[in-house]
Order: structure tokens, then C-alpha cells, then sequence
């Protein structure tokens, strides 16, 4: 998301007739001191707009905009991304996307995240502002990697909600790849079903309706990540999200077991993913390649202190180039850890 264009609502915004309902409908509803989760923050809207959750995404994204006083316009944001402005009268949703994208269905796809994602902004906003929220709230998103993390979760549970998500394992989605109905292409030679591979993930958002970034995205933490022993990275080359200089193939987003985490925004090489450059320069989209690779990952350590220790990890890395009209070229590796070597640094 741009973040240059969201903005803090002002008071003239809460006290705005739809908002205000939405503000006195979390009156009724919150605890002073309790804190809300991007699924407690799902379920509150649902209730607030009466859509069970067996209807659609459409039919809650539709009723939500409405009845937060939301105007959505196509005008006003980076292509295939969004942003959301808080002014008086009109609180703006902009979305811009390119027709067709290059994996699947995936514009129809990208506008509902995005919509999600930035509704969830809105969310965040009014949970960071209303008095029986403000101080829980604000203790557990304090940065702004934390509320683009609480909109990603929102989004998440919007599209895939924690029912579905836990009924997600490894054996099933070793399953889908016999139907290659689900993913459509699939090539001839593939790494074995007993790796994670990007056809997994293709026929994972394909069975669920949803885009490949956005399933990466909700395997993050995921029990099947670890059953899989596998993580995965998407890599881009982007500008250093914190300078907006220093133009590099970056690790843009990041899946990981429980146990660990690959940190987003850093150079894929300095991580480990030493092939990544070669094979982002040559291959064509839709290609894989397979490397050895030693990463550098961030284990969670249990009653110790330091809480993450930097760990060096033997991997086998599927490379999967993937080029999309909107998104321009980007890579989805996977990396299996046959083993570990011994620490590196503890911090």
C-alpha cells in the first residue's frame, strides 16, 4: 500500500453520521482495556453490517463500504495498489488496477484484498481512537509495520477466515496437484509432491479464490508450513521500503513456520538466497529453478533469552519466476530445510 496517502481521520470524520454509528456501535460491544485482533476486529463488522458468515465476501465488502459511508473510486492510487483518505465529507477508497493480470483470475482477486486491506485501515483507525480500545489497542500496533501486519491479518480473515484456514494441512494440498484442473498449466516436470512447490500455492489460491501473494500470505505462521518443513519468500526488485532508495532484488513478502521468520525489506542475497539474481535476470515466467542455498533465518527460542537467535539453515530452494502486467516481474521461492547448522549470532 502507498503509504504516503492514508491519513489519521480527524474528529470531523468520527463524528460523521456513519462513522458515528459505527463508533456507538463499539460501545456496545467493547470492553474497556480489551484488546482487539484483526478476527475479533472481522467479527465485530459482521455484525455491524448483518452478514452472517456464510455469505459472501462481495456481499460484506459491499455492506461494509456502505455502511461506513465509504466512496469508492477507481482514481488516485499506484497501479494494483490502494489507499484510503479520511476527509470531511467523503472518506475516499481509491483503487486502480490493470485489467488482467498474469496469474489467474487475479485482478478481481487483487481489487478484493486491496478494498479488504484498506477497510481494514479504517478499522484500525476507530479502534485506535475509541476510548475502550485506545490504550490495548494501541499498545499491540505501535508501528507501522504492526498496523500494515493488523490490515493484512483483516484482509486475511475477510477472504479466507480462520475456519477455512484451519482446515488447511499438507496431506490436502499435496492432494490438489493430482487435479491439475485446479491450476491450470501445470508443467511437465516438477519438483517432487513431497516439497512445498509454487504449483502447492497456485493450487491452494485456486481452491480457495484467491490470489497466489494473498495465500502466501495466509500460510504465514501456518501449522502447514512446519508439517511441510518449508517456508517461503517472494522477491522484487524494489526500492528500500524505509529510504525509498537503494533500488534491489528484496525480499517483498515472506511466509514462515512458527518457529521462525526471513525479515521482509532486506536484500535477497544478504539473506542467503544467493541464486535469486541470476535466476530473476534469465528464466521465464512460470519457469522454476532448484538451488542449495544457506539462509539466514531468525529462530524463536523457547524461555531463553535473547527471544530470536540468528540461525544459519541448509535449504533446497525452488525459484519460480512470475510475471504480471500490474506487479512487473517477481519471484515465489520456497526453501525446504533438510537440516541446520549451528548458530550464528544471537540478538
Amino acid at each position: 500500500m502507498n503509504d504516503a496517502l492514508v491519513e489519521t481521520p480527524t474528529d470531523a470524520d468520527l463524528r460523521s453520521s456513519s462513522m458515528a454509528k459505527w463508533m456507538s456501535f463499539l460501545d456496545e460491544q467493547l470492553s474497556p482495556g480489551v484488546a482487539v485482533d484483526a478476527i475479533g476486529a472481522v467479527r465485530l463488522l459482521r455484525r455491524f453490517t448483518l452478514t452472517g458468515p456464510s455469505e459472501s465476501v462481495s456481499t460484506l465488502l459491499r455492506r461494509a463500504i456502505a455502511s461506513l459511508g465509504i466512496a469508492v473510486s477507481d482514481e488516485g492510487a499506484c497501479e494494483n495498489e490502494g489507499a484510503i483518505r479520511f476527509s470531511n465529507p467523503e472518506r475516499l477508497l481509491f483503487v486502480n488496477f490493470v485489467p488482467t493480470l498474469s496469474v489467474g483470475a487475479a485482478s478481481a482477486q487483487r481489487r478484493q484484498f486491496v478494498v479488504a486491506h484498506e477497510l481494514g485501515h479504517a478499522i484500525a483507525w476507530s479502534l485506535a481512537a475509541h476510548p475502550c480500545s485506545r490504550a490495548a489497542f494501541g499498545s499491540r500496533v505501535v508501528t507501522e509495520y504492526d498496523c500494515e501486519r493488523f490490515c493484512n491479518d483483516f484482509a486475511s480473515e475477510i477472504l479466507v477466515p480462520n475456519p477455512v484456514r484451519r482446515k488447511i494441512s499438507w496431506p490436502r494440498t499435496q492432494l490438489l496437484l493430482r487435479d491439475t484442473s485446479q491450476i491450470g498449466g501445470l508443467p511437465g516436470t516438477t519438483a517432487p509432491t513431497s516439497d512445498l512447490t509454487f504449483w502447492h500455492l497456485r493450487a491452494l489460491a485456486a481452491a480457495h479464490g484467491v490470489s497466489i501473494r494473498m495465500m502466501i500470505s495466509v500460510l504465514h505462521r501456518h501449522a502447514m508450513l512446519g508439517d511441510a518443513s518449508a517456508g517461503v519468500a517472494v522477491m522484487r526488485v524494489v526500492p528500500n521500503r524505509q529510504t525509498g532508495r537503494e533500488i534491489g532484488l528484496r525480499i517483498w513478502q515472506a511466509s514462515c513456520p512458527i518457529w521462525g521468520f526471513i525479515p521482509t525489506n532486506k536484500r535477497a542475497k544478504r539473506l542467503g538466497f544467493s541464486a535469486a539474481g541470476s535466476i530473476f535476470d534469465t528464466i521465464a515466467s512460470f519457469e522454476s529453478a532448484h538451488h542449495r542455498e544457506q539462509l539466514t533465518v531468525w529462530e524463536q527460542q523457547q524461555q531463553r533469552q535473547p527471544r530470536w537467535c540468528k540461525r544459519m539453515l541448509d535449504t533446497v530452494c525452488e525459484y519460480t519466476a512470475v510475471d504480471t502486467n500490474g506487479e512487473g516481474r517477481f519471484i515465489v521461492a520456497t526453501w525446504q530445510w533438510p537440516h541446520a547448522t549451528t548458530d550464528e549470532k544471537c540478538n
